[in-house]
């Protein structure tokens, strides 16, 4: 019987050198230390102050132009907006450009629906990035990455091989472990139910290991 047991480590902890495809020429490029994308193939390099943060709801924290960004975008308001009626806030529409394409302008106009009475009234939005985790998508530039193999229950990917070995480790154990301090947001428990799931073991766990193999 094969035993695993959750560390408490998170994603976060493997982010140290990120396998991408660079968003420029497609080759293999790497995302390191979180905070730099570089491209030997094509010498693409970005560099941030810091590792980008998101809310809750995956837009992100920054109020910025994000030229560094090559994810998906999503529209959000400018500031707080209040109902001219009632006084409650404003929601604007969630819109979203995919990624790979960039809004027109990084601040629009649009309108916000009221969630106390339902009026709709101008709201000054901005455009900001959209964390896309769940597209095989790193949070701190938004690129693609290039461990992640799609299937017919949802994208399996890694951040590199010690990841996917991480992963693996998991997910073929016949007996999972978890502390009672470790915590909701630990890699192993932020894992999909589908992945998780003994029916899906074998397909996963398959997935993983064509990623180790394609790892570098």
């Amino acid at each position: 019987m094969t035993r695993s047991r959750d560390d408490g480590a998170g994603t976060q902890d493997f982010a140290d050198d990120i396998a991408v495809l660079c968003p420029r020429c497609g080759a293999l490029a790497h995302v390191l230390a979180r905070t730099r994308l570089t491209c030997p193939a094509c010498s693409l390099h970005q560099t941030r102050p810091r590792p980008r943060l998101f809310a809750a709801d995956g837009a992100s924290l920054e109020r910025t132009a994000a030229p560094d960004w090559h994810g998906p975008f999503v529209q959000i308001a400018a500031g707080p907006a209040r109902c001219s009626r009632c006084g409650n806030g404003l929601s604007p529409p969630r819109r979203v450009i995919a990624a790979g394409k960039r809004p027109d302008n990084m601040t629009d106009a649009g309108e916000g629906r009221c969630a106390g009475c339902g009026e709709d009234s101008p709201v000054e939005t901005l455009w900001t990035p959209l964390l896309a985790a769940a597209q095989g998508r790193e949070p701190y530039f938004g690129t693609r990455l290039y461990l992640l193999e799609e299937t017919g229950r949802g994208v399996v990917w890694a951040y590199n091989r010690r990841h996917a070995q991480a992963l693996l480790d998991w997910i073929a154990a016949d007996l999972r472990e978890r502390g009672p301090s470790t915590g909701a947001r630990t890699m192993a428990a932020m894992l999909p139910g589908w992945m998780k799931a003994a029916r899906n073991r074998d397909a996963v766990a398959k997935s993983l290991n064509r990623l180790i193999d394609q790892s570098v």
